[in-house]
């Protein structure tokens, strides 16, 4: 099924163009998620989309429920595009965040609508200029060599007729040759030029059988650029994705450092404190009564004071594990996206291998990396302590009489 968008098309167009004539007057740079872009990045993504959106409304073979489903998002986003292109002069920062958002809700719908027909066909329409202007100067010797190619060829039937002409022509001459000397003259001229006009028509051949070599080296000269022009594309596409994990896993890094350095501290003020305590810097309820018994309110006070030391470098070893789970995660969507395309090289014609391959690679980089932090953890050593001692069988007894303990102390 074919999509009807030719008025969108018609649409985006005088859109582009109407940008092309606004974006030099727009800030050369802008903010879009925390993300520093630049005008001219978000050029090329729009020409990108509109001749997306033209190669898919050419297509003939889309699902028809895949269509049904995406097609009403693009059309009212395509209505959406020059609003935001002309209100971007008024307020840049706003209608730029809001442009870079109606590409992205083009690019999200219209990727449920590409066929491998359609890849191959975006394919060979997406090169940069240097490419693209030395094919369609390729496209035009071509077409100047099939006018030769029909000139000569007319050349050639006309040299046939004139040939066939001097061969009637000597033949009557030779009929008449006895009666008419002017003729004989005539016919001895007429086949001076048919001889003339033969070594013409060769001269033409040769030329001819030239212009066809030449021919066969441009269309495979017009073949290794369109092979060029792909593998410029998924090296980009490789190197961009890997780029941004990479970035996000170096910042994880540097978080990860300064928790580091938050543990150590945690680790020293707790060795601190338990100095000062055991060395009598700082007086406490001694833990043994005169009689010889564990004082319960000793050791409540003694946690009451570390506990917050505690508590801190037990947060710190959670963020710490937390940040060595995203490092892995975005190590790994790193590694992933370097090595897609040789995968992707290395399984050939295998359709059912590279589908395989996609919906990997689809499920590891839209994997979010939240999942990771999703595992229950206890908030606090206390925390963890009292679910120990709750799964244990007569736990909860022993913490009871462990708090009656204190409580009686305390009145005491």
């Amino acid at each position: 099924m074919r999509p009807q968008w030719e008025s969108q098309i018609s649409m985006l167009d005088s859109a582009l163009q109407q940008w092309e004539e606004m974006y030099p007057k727009l800030p050369a740079t802008f903010t879009y998620q925390n993300a520093v872009f630049t005008v001219k990045e978000l050029t090329t993504s729009l020409r990108e989309i509109i001749g997306i959106v033209r190669a898919v409304s050419s297509c003939e073979d889309i699902d028809p429920v895949l269509l049904a489903v995406h097609q009403q998002n693009i059309i009212n986003v395509c209505g959406q595009i020059p609003s935001a292109i002309v209100n971007s002069i008024a307020s840049p920062q706003s209608y730029l965040e809001q442009l870079v958002g109606y590409i992205w809700s083009i690019r999200s719908s219209i990727v449920w609508l590409i066929t491998p027909r359609l890849t191959e066909y975006y394919g060979n329409w997406v090169k940069n200029s240097d490419v693209y202007g030395k094919i369609e100067a390729t496209e035009d010797l071509y077409k100047r060599i099939s006018d030769s190619i029909e000139l000569i060829n007319n050349s050639i039937s006309r040299a046939n007729e004139a040939d066939n002409t001097a061969k009637n022509i000597l033949q009557v001459i030779q009929g008449y040759e006895r009666e008419a000397a002017n003729a004989k003259t005539n016919a001895e001229s007429s086949s001076s030029l048919a001889l003339t006009n033969k070594d013409n028509v060769q001269d033409l051949l040769s030329k001819l059988e030239a212009g066809q070599t030449k021919q066969q080296e441009l269309f495979e000269k017009i073949n290794s650029l369109h092979e060029a022009a792909n593998d410029v594309l998924e090296g980009s596409s490789k190197v961009g994705l890997a780029a941004s994990f990479a970035a996000r896993r170096e910042n994880l890094e540097n978080s990860q450092k300064y928790w580091i350095g938050f543990f150590f501290f945690g680790i020293g003020i707790l060795i601190i404190g338990i100095f000062l305590t055991t060395t009598g810097f700082i007086n406490l309820v001694p833990l043994i009564k005169a009689d010889g018994t564990m004082d319960s309110w000793g050791v409540l006070v003694r946690i009451l004071l570390t506990g917050p030391a505690i508590w801190f470098t037990w947060f710190v070893a959670r963020q710490y594990g937390h940040t060595m789970r995203l490092i892995e995660d975005y190590a790994f969507k790193e590694a992933s996206a370097l090595a897609f395309v040789g995968y992707k090289r290395e399984m050939g014609e295998d359709l059912e291998m590279i589908k395989l391959l996609r919906e990997t690679a689809i499920k590891n980089f839209g994997a979010a990396p939240t999942r990771m932090l999703s595992i229950s953890e206890p908030s606090s050593p206390v925390h963890e302590l009292v679910d120990k001692a709750l799964q244990e069988k007569g736990g909860l007894e022993k913490v009871t009489e462990f708090l009656k303990t204190i409580v009686s102390s305390k009145n005491s």
